[in-house]
């Protein structure tokens, strides 16, 4: 009898442990947090920019950014093509309009700013930090004889975060609501020669290095628009971001993955 109490209360105990394990595991958080990238001889990554598919035996590894520190970055889009050796065209669209649907392409993207990585008090890591976007070479394939006056685009003070977004990164305006200007000009139809001004925030993939904005997706968020009918805007394109500490340093590929809490 006192054998069966003894066993009785062991079983007990380990009930009352596993409904524990599952009580934190239930509650556990999860957050995004940034490393960099770097070829340390023996590592967990096959290729530079450290991302999820090149997982395996190679020379390069996640190295840790301490919380609270701050990071230079820089990102551009010289390098998101195939294999790393070339690079991609961004593209900003809007919805169709009673004049057609308004399409621009940039052969060059670039980001300067800084990032974060943070810890909320619930534990949930997230990166943050301000920055600006670039597009330049920026022409116009719609509407027709349209050109983006300068060729360039330039954004607002911009604040990226990953807080709540899970392995996304937000950029929306630091003030207000504006995100970026456009002029076009010499235009077949003189009406169109105007100025727009895109207001809201889009939300972009983190993959190791790569930040990816589609325009399908960034459509689907309906958090872009411009003039005052509200046309959706969507934007696409490819980033490789990398981070050197802030004064000085050689810029290496910044690597974001999910961590739990």
């Amino acid at each position: 009898m006192s054998l069966s109490k003894r066993t009785f209360g062991l079983l007990v105990l380990c009930a009352l442990s596993l409904s524990a394990f599952a009580a934190q595991s239930a509650s556990a958080i999860t957050g995004t947090t940034a490393f960099t990238c770097k070829e340390t001889g023996a590592g967990d990554f096959t290729k530079a920019h450290c991302k999820a598919a090149d997982a395996g035996a190679g020379k390069f590894s996640h190295v840790v950014i301490p919380q609270n520190t701050t990071t230079e970055i820089t990102g551009t889009n010289e390098k998101t093509g195939s294999e790393t050796t070339s690079k991609t065209v961004a593209v900003i669209q809007t919805a169709a309009t009673s004049v057609g649907i308004f399409v621009f392409e940039a052969t060059g993207v670039s980001i300067t700013g800084s990032l974060t990585n943070k810890v909320f008090e619930n534990g949930e890591h997230y990166v943050e930090g301000p920055m600006t976007m670039t597009l330049t070479g920026v022409t116009a394939s719609s509407p027709p004889g349209c050109k983006i006056a300068g060729g360039k685009i330039e954004s607002v003070p911009l604040i990226a975060t990953s807080a709540g977004q899970g392995m996304e990164l937000q950029l929306a305006p630091k003030e207000g609501a504006k995100f970026f200007e456009f002029t076009t000009e010499s235009c077949s139809n003189p009406a169109l020669n105007t100025k727009g001004t895109v207001t809201g925030s889009t939300n972009g993939t983190l993959d190791g290095a790569t930040l990816t904005f589609t325009e399908a997706e960034t459509t689907a968020q309906k958090s872009l628009k411009v003039g005052f009918m509200g046309m959706i805007v969507g934007f696409g394109g490819s980033i490789t971001l990398s981070g050197r500490s802030v004064g000085g340093g050689a810029y290496t590929p910044l690597s974001y993955t999910t961590v739990q809490t």
